[in-house]
């Protein structure tokens, strides 16, 4: 398409726009429409008034359902957790149940295990006591010594049963 053919077809675009806009201003409706909004946007100015808070003013409800959303997006934060392995020593503060060492000690030793390797919680900055709650329902407490003998135990257990689902799988 040429040059000129452009413009002549932009030209009675703008022709056709023009006529159009004509009409819309003699339409009575319009007229009335602009004078409104020309009164609003005074009555705003003199009160000093914008038109969030003119909505507001007008049709509350609108802000009504929007503010419990805002409240009820905040979240409390979740408690501070201190786990020491007896193993190895080591310790890992974490606020959360997803931390990727924490995660490896529960595949391995089990989450009952782990969750006894909880030294203290941000909800009272104490210690836990440092004895395990008796599993065959006897009200006796294990001593640590007594704790890390089971817990050796029990590793010795998960290894032959590793073992054993080895040897299966080569078979």
């Amino acid at each position: 398409m040429s040059l000129i053919s452009q413009y002549a077809q932009k030209e009675q675009l703008m022709k056709q726009l023009q006529e159009e806009l004509q009409n819309l201003e003699q339409n009575e409706n319009l007229k009335k429409e602009l004078e409104f909004k020309e009164q609003l946007e005074m009555l705003m100015s003199e009160y000093e008034k914008t038109s969030q808070e003119v909505i507001q003013i007008i049709a509350p409800e609108r802000f009504a359902s929007e503010e419990p959303k805002k409240k009820a997006t905040t979240r409390k934060p979740r408690k501070l957790k201190v786990y020491k392995n007896p193993h190895t020593g080591e310790e890992i503060a974490t606020r959360g149940g997803n931390q990727r060492q924490l995660k490896m000690w529960k595949e391995e030793h089990g989450d009952e295990v782990v969750e006894g390797w909880l030294i203290n919680d941000d909800a009272d900055n104490q210690p836990t006591p440092d004895v395990t709650p008796p599993v065959d329902g006897n009200k006796e407490e294990t001593t640590p010594e007594e704790q890390k003998e089971g817990e050796q135990e029990e590793a010795k257990q998960d290894e032959g049963k590793k073992g054993k689902k080895q040897e299966e799988k080569e078979a």
